[in-house]
């Protein structure tokens, strides 16, 4: 399968707008998770095959930060991907920006403001 590093940097948010930090955002099996940081911000950088179908994001600090919030995953739409760096003409496509939206949910029964 063809390699090619990716950047996200985007806020999560609550479906009011509000950043969420500290939530796990994970790209696919085998690689670590990276969190959120204040802003509800993260930057993802990293060499992944295309083969990468979606962004897991996972609340695991519980009533901290704004409350709990639904594990959601959102899929990757290579189509939009950037290219930003030449790649080597063999299995390596390049280097590429790309932002996927995510806002999440609270849990139905966190009534948290």
């Amino acid at each position: 399968m063809p390699l090619f590093d990716v950047q996200d940097r985007r806020p999560r948010t609550d479906t009011a707008g509000n950043p969420i930090p500290n939530i796990l955002v994970e790209r696919s099996p085998g690689h670590d998770g990276i969190r959120t940081d204040a802003e509800g911000a993260y930057l993802l950088t990293g060499r992944d095959h295309w083969s990468a179908d979606s962004l897991r994001f996972s609340d695991t600090d519980g009533e901290a930060n704004g409350g709990r919030f639904v594990r959601r995953a959102v899929g990757i739409d290579w189509q939009k991907a950037v290219q930003t760096g030449k790649g080597d003409g063999g299995w390596y496509r390049g280097e590429y920006s790309l932002t996927v939206d995510a806002e999440l949910e609270k849990e139905p029964d966190d009534q948290t403001s």
